[in-house]
């Protein structure tokens, strides 16, 4: 035992290791918790996930849009969202406010499961703020609001700040709405200056722009945004940002002319040192302006600019710096052309070398770096320029390797806060490198000149960073491979064509790492313990300081905080986990890359853009790709790391031209078709909580899930309302078992496909939902029951616990356009009253016309039981004004004879229906033989489950009632001849679907199908949508096999 470990044992023996909780003499809380709900732009009939722990426990889902009151002088109110890296309203203020709800409407939950819940905004509402509460088992309530703004960080001209009389931008998610009523809010820290400002500019949903009034004085300042909608209680939680007076021009001191310290400008003379000259007479002043007049200036060392020193020319049209490289030898190039530690700028230049290692740099202490400007520059740099140097082979060759020497040092690198890339252009062999920087890339075209050497890429370690309306055209774009976090990027509007060297990757996160996956034995507070001899990887005390802890799965899976510091074997987070991890749990030690969005970008003729592992919270809006890869969101187990992509948005994008080719065409793994692919392996939990919604994909691009083969691999998945025209297949789910769980695919449109949805076999039917009206809809085969004459519909009493209009609603949800309604369910929708065949005559046109608009047909009316003639004859006029063709009834005997007469009067038929023995017509013998001479229009209801529950075998029952079957009730119930059975999707349980199906065609059948799922009243939506799309798949594969 060495020296480390008997100082460890007596630690042990002396404070314990961190142990898990154990709940004494009381049940532990299971009430549930959550960590993440969709922040993304949610419309009418869009989907919501809510992920947590113990959501199995909630019985009720409640949403209400709130009004759209007037805000512009109410005080803010806030309701704190759920957030997976941290508790609830961490940074609260009073401005804290109750949930509202106004009218609120249950909706089904889909795909629950203990950690995950969907559910869906209804369809007829109008955009806004929806309030959401959940109720669960024992009536505990949480609520949350959706489509509220989130603010994420600010910025200025001098930082992250804000300045009076300056604008500041503004950062996060669901800022433009009603642009018109949107505002932000200042509330000092001690509440007494309160500050409003309008919104002067909306770049988009993620990015808006505000002015400070001039009058605000100094200090701290809670920020609080409204988009418009949602009224008192909508503003985004609030950001604590800072207020500081405008710093003084730094440069303002002195001016410096080159040409009064010797320089001519003629293009013939070395004028370094009269540059260095003006230099050093600024540093000695403490800065200053070193203005270099028009002409064209031969320099050859480098320039090194001291703090609070400008180097400006007259323009850079007309001033033209010039490094020739003929007196440097080969290997001996200067490290920089220009550089810098901080607080310096360079602006209005034309910058032309050769041969050259860096270009402009920061350089000396890093923490010292920062606040650099380079403004209106133009510059060219490529061995290429050099005629007959580059001519020859062998000295193409020494170039090369002399570039290649240093590769990852060259070109532009610029690191620290407050950087500004303004109006340049750029053209240069090197990289073009933003480390650790906040600030604004703004404007400039950045090119790179291909030598034999294609190392030099584009890398950007973004702190808060908006970087826009820029070309980009290069060997590759890095993002964020630092242990150090990378978060608050806003890239929008930029160009990036003709990427065609290295991996072609046009945005990549690469380069990250970790340190452990694994189990934990033990969590005290805000300390975990790794397990005795973990597997750790470069694993020392510290090192890892500011990375991330995520529990990729088990108990508290969905999050994760920051390492606050670590010794080999315990680990202490930043702030507490939600819901501890235990035993069942895996955890990762990898990087942080919080809130990077890349908006509106256009690219042709490159890779993917690729979100490379550990992505939390990323978003990926309005991108246009042309004849590239397509989008990659992929968590994965890489360069020792587990690095899962979580909450990830990737909304209204657009692919064309979706043929690719990437190397050689063939056999490079990466030609084919341009796809967004989500791909998650090395692990469960690897790919949590990706939206793919409103895209438009075009001429072969399609989406697909691409597993691993651990369970929940890839989990709680939306991909809904999509656009997808020409394609194979147009959405692909991969994987087996469940290691695609909890996938939603919902609402999808389709135009010329071969196939929408193909689900791989090795899937278990539980792990995902296809909820896509056109998937059924859009081809003939779409409802393939109506070649045979069967209209497969649904018995509103399957919602009994809902509305008429809320069932209708349901109905449509579940690919289905039939009805068959029961008496006594109150209709809703605002029609007072219940359907019913005495109901009066205005009524039943304002029904009808409701569900004309809703697209569902009224085929049946039941099941009804009537005491007189009069009744009876009522109960047909009431179907003839309301185009019913068959009545669901249990008539007593006496009246068959006459209901005969009525049915052949009326031409609708009445099918009477079976409840379980003991009832009258339990048995179809019975059945037969009050039918005997009746007419042909008056037959049989056959409820299956009825059947089944009462210990009779349902194929021979129909075989009895072969020719007098009008109309059924198909159930597949869990067991046989027990009056307690209950329904299960169909083909799980003992009814015989497919059997039942099989006799219907042999008998001819025609008539109504009516779905009557008798149980899980409150959420049986997903499972009626499944059983409807195994009838159909049964029928499609019958018909395909004939």
């Amino acid at each position: 035992m060495n020296t480390y470990q008997i100082i460890r044992v007596a630690l042990l023996i002396l404070t314990g290791p961190p142990t898990f909780a154990q709940q004494a003499n009381h049940a532990p809380d299971v009430s549930p918790q959550v960590f993440h709900v969709t922040t993304a732009r949610t419309l009418p009939g869009e989907a919501v996930l809510v992920r947590g722990e113990y959501l199995d426990q909630i019985s009720k889902i409640e949403v209400s849009r709130l009004p759209d009151d007037n805000v512009r002088n109410a005080t803010p109110g806030y309701i704190p969202l759920p957030h997976e890296d941290q508790p609830l309203d961490l940074n609260g203020t009073d401005k804290r406010s109750k949930p509202i709800t106004s009218n609120p409407v249950t909706v089904d939950r889909l795909l629950q499961n203990a950690q995950s819940v969907k559910f869906i905004i209804p369809s007829d509402w109008l955009p806004g703020v929806y309030s959401v509460q959940l109720t669960d088992k024992q009536n505990n309530k949480t609520s949350f609001y959706i489509n509220v703004p989130i603010v994420n960080w600010v910025i200025s001209e001098e930082g992250l700040k804000a300045i009076p009389g300056d604008y500041l931008r503004v950062q996060g998610k669901n800022l433009l709405r009603n642009s018109a009523d949107a505002q932000v809010v200042l509330i000092g820290d001690n509440n007494t200056q309160v500050v409003r400002t309008r919104i002067t500019k909306a770049f988009d949903d993620y990015s808006v722009s505000v002015n400070i009034p001039a009058n605000v004085q100094p200090g701290k300042y809670h920020l609080y945004y409204h988009n418009g909608y949602g009224g008192k209680t909508a503003w985004s939680e609030p950001l604590l940002i800072d207020v500081t007076a405008r710093s003084p021009n730094k440069y303002a001191k002195d001016t410096f002319n080159v040409q009064q310290y010797g320089a001519k400008g003629d293009g013939i003379n070395n004028e370094t040192a009269a540059f260095r000259a003006a230099l050093d007479a600024a540093e000695k002043h403490g800065g200053g302006t070193v203005y270099v007049p028009r002409g064209r200036y031969i320099l050859t060392g480098e320039l090194i600019l001291s703090p609070h020193t400008l180097l400006k020319g007259q323009s850079q049209e007309q001033t033209q710096l010039v490094w020739s490289a003929l007196n440097w030898d080969m290997g001996e190039l200067p490290a920089n052309l220009i550089s810098g530690t901080h607080d310096f700028a360079i602006k209005d230049l034309n910058i032309w070398a050769t041969r050259a290692w860096g270009l402009i740099q920061t350089t000396g202490p890093v923490n010292e770096m920062g606040n650099v400007t380079l403004e209106n520059l133009v510059i060219r740099q490529t061995p290429q320029m050099g005629g007959q140097l580059y001519a020859l082979k062998a000295n193409r060759d020494s170039v090369e390797l002399e570039l290649n020497s240093k590769w990852n040092k060259t070109g532009i690198i610029l690191r620290g806060q407050n950087i500004k890339v303004r109006n340049c252009d750029f053209n240069s062999t090197g990289m073009y490198t933003f480390a650790a920087v906040s600030g604004f890339i703004q404007h400039t075209k950045f090119q790179k000149v291909t030598t034999g050497v294609n190392q030099p890429y584009m890398a950007i370690h973004p702190k808060g960073l908006i970087f826009e309306d820029c070309y980009r055209q290069g060997d590759g774009f890095g993002y964020a491979a630092t242990i150090d976090e990378s978060r608050d990027l806003y890239e929008a509007r930029n160009i990036t064509p003709y990427d065609y060297t290295n991996d072609r990757e046009v945005m990549t996160l690469d380069g990250g790492s970790g340190a452990y996956a694994g189990k934990i034995s033990g969590i005290r507070n805000n300390t975990l313990a790794l397990p005795p001899n973990a597997a750790t990887y470069q694993w020392s005390a510290n090192k890892w300081v500011g990375g991330g802890l995520f529990i990729l799965s088990g108990k508290g899976a969905g999050q994760y905080r920051r390492i606050l510091r670590h010794t080999l074997d315990s680990i202490t987070v930043d702030l507490p986990f939600l819901v501890d991890p235990d035993t069942s749990s895996i955890i990762s030690i990898t990087t942080v890359r919080k809130n990077l969005y890349y908006v509106n970008n256009e690219i042709f003729d490159g890779g993917a853009y690729q979100l490379y592992g550990s992505a939390q919270g990323a978003v990926l809006a309005g991108l246009k790709m042309t004849r590239c890869s397509g989008i990659v969101s992929r968590g994965s187990f890489l360069y020792h790391g587990k690095q899962p992509n979580w909450y990830v948005d990737i909304v209204d994008c657009e692919l064309r031209e979706g043929n690719y080719s990437h190397w050689f065409g063939t056999g490079d793994r990466h030609s084919g078709n341009q796809s967004i692919t989500l791909i998650g392996n090395g692990g469960s939990g690897m790919n949590i909580g990706t939206l793919v919604r409103r895209n438009k994909l075009y001429d072969f691009s399609y989406i697909r899930t691409s597993p691993g083969v651990e369970p929940g691999a890839i989990a709680d998945v939306i991909i809904e309302n999509n656009n997808i025209t020409t394609a194979h297949t147009a959405i692909q789910i991969g994987g087996a078992g469940n290691s695609t769980s909890n996938v939603l695919i919902h609402n999808n449109h389709y135009s010329d496909i071969e196939k929408a949805v193909e689900i791989n076999p090795g899937l278990q039917r539980s792990t995902y939902l296809v909820m896509d009206e056109q998937s059924y809809r859009a081809t003939a085969e779409s409802y393939p029951e109506e070649t045979l004459g069967w209209f497969l519909g649904a018995q509103t009493y399957t919602f009994n616990k809902f509305p008429f209009f809320d069932a209708i609603r349901k109905v449509d949800s579940c690919n289905l356009k039939y009805v068959e309604a029961y008496p006594g369910q109150p209709l809703g929708g605002g029609l007072e009253g219940n359907i019913d065949y005495k109901m009066e005559a205005a009524k039943r046109v304002q029904v009808l016309q409701r569900l004309k608009e809703a697209g569902v047909t009224l085929k049946a009316f039941g099941v009804v039981k009537c005491d007189n003639e009069a009744d009876w004859r009522q109960l047909f006029e009431f179907g003839k004004s309301m185009g019913i063709q068959t009545f669901t009834a249990e008539p007593r005997r006496q009246f068959i004879p006459f209901l005969s007469k009525l049915c052949d009067e009326y031409k609708i038929n009445m099918a009477i229906h079976n409840h379980a023995e003991p009832s009258p017509y339990w048995h179809p013998d019975t059945l037969l033989a009050v039918l005997k001479g009746q007419s042909k229009r008056i037959g049989a209801c056959a409820d299956i489950g009825h059947w089944v529950r009462s210990g009779l075998d349902p194929l021979d029952c129909l075989k009895k009632l072969d020719g007098r079957v009008l109309q059924l009730h198909l159930k597949d119930l869990n067991e046989k001849n027990n009056k307690k059975a209950h329904d299960v999707i169909w083909g799980t349980g003992v009814s015989g679907i497919s059997s039942i199906i099989n006799e219907l065609k042999r008998q001819r059948f025609k008539g109504m199908i009516s779905v009557e799922y008798e149980y899980n009243w409150f959420n049986n939506v997903p499972d009626i949508i499944e059983s409807v799309a195994y009838f159909r798949n049964l029928l499609n594969s019958r018909t395909a096999s004939k």
